[in-house]
């Protein structure tokens, strides 16, 4: 059985995908885990490089190769795929921490067996290349929280990461429309927050390397709209009991939405339903409507982080 599935979602990293698999292969001893890689189109060396190192290296290694169509894809059939009672998510650029295996299944067992049904996993720091901490540590060193919670009533920003139960992933995957090629991560971790808590630790699991360019993720903002706008959409319909702790989020939230539906209506693109039942919600579009059209303009833009 395995005990852990290292996923990395890769496009195009032949570069950088060796550095990851020794710093997973530096931690296999006491622990059954594999590195599972889901390509997502590439064109480069990326299946041989896999190759190779599934003979070099003394780990389990799997490889996926799937047509292009985002992240978040690559993921949902990662999770699909994967063999491992938790997935522990790498970026292809990054690296697992030294004691990052360790150190996520330390927090995991420090859960009481019988609290471990209302948990979905655990959730550490990030470091840069220099050992800084990326964003802000947790107001507490064990901090037992929804996504939610952790991100707008504690106010926790910066990268993190997280090893969660895959039957829990596999319950919520994240949305595919058609058409499109990226959606912002806490989509999911919104909506786990509803069911779920993570027990927050400020020990690291994994090094990212912020100076290693475009990945998944980079699109330009025209290439996100359909995603944002099933992000806020959700937000404003599913979240906003916590608007009261930050209510700015909410309100930039809202300006967004507006602005992503008006493009995505003008341009013929398919959003279905598009009726907010949440009445805070369905407030915020209104109230913020007169504003969304300053979004027209590429300074105002700019000006908020669009």
């Amino acid at each position: 059985m395995i005990d852990v599935t290292i996923l990395t979602a890769t496009y195009n990293r032949a570069h950088t995908l060796e550095r990851l698999a020794r710093s997973i292969a530096g931690q296999a001893a006491g622990l059954a885990i594999e590195w599972l890689v889901i390509d997502d189109g590439s064109v480069d060396e990326t299946e041989q490089l896999i190759a190779r190192l599934a003979t070099e290296l003394p780990i389990k290694i799997r490889y996926h190769r799937k047509e292009n169509g985002g992240k978040h894809t690559a993921f949902n059939k990662g999770v699909a795929l994967a063999e491992g009672q938790f997935i522990l998510t790498v970026d292809s650029d990054d690296q697992l921490h030294p004691e990052g295996l360790r150190n996520a299944m330390a927090a995991w067992k420090s859960i009481p067996a019988e609290e471990q049904p209302k948990f979905m996993g655990v959730v550490g720091l990030c470091l840069d290349q220099s050992g800084r901490v990326i964003g802000d540590k947790f107001p507490a060193d064990v901090l037992d929280s929804t996504p939610a919670e952790t991100t707008f009533r504690y106010g926790v920003t910066g990268d993190k990461s997280g090893m969660h139960r895959t039957d829990v992933f596999r319950q919520f995957p994240f949305p595919e429309h058609r058409g499109m090629k990226f959606i912002p991560e806490g989509r999911v971790w919104m909506e786990l927050s509803d069911h779920y808590k993570t027990r927050n630790v400020n020990s690291p699991f994994v090094v990212v390397n912020l100076d290693a360019g475009g990945n998944l993720s980079v699109l330009a903002r025209e290439q996100r709209l359909l995603g944002d706008w099933e992000y806020h959409r959700y937000m404003l319909g599913h979240q906003t009991r916590w608007a009261c702790y930050a209510p700015f989020q909410f309100l930039k939230s809202a300006l967004i939405y507006n602005h992503a539906r008006h493009l995505l209506r003008n341009r013929g693109g398919d959003i279905g339903g598009t009726k907010m039942s949440n009445p805070i919600g369905r407030s915020l579009i209104l109230a913020t409507w007169p504003l969304s059209l300053l979004l027209r303009s590429a300074s105002a833009r700019r000006l908020i982080g669009f």
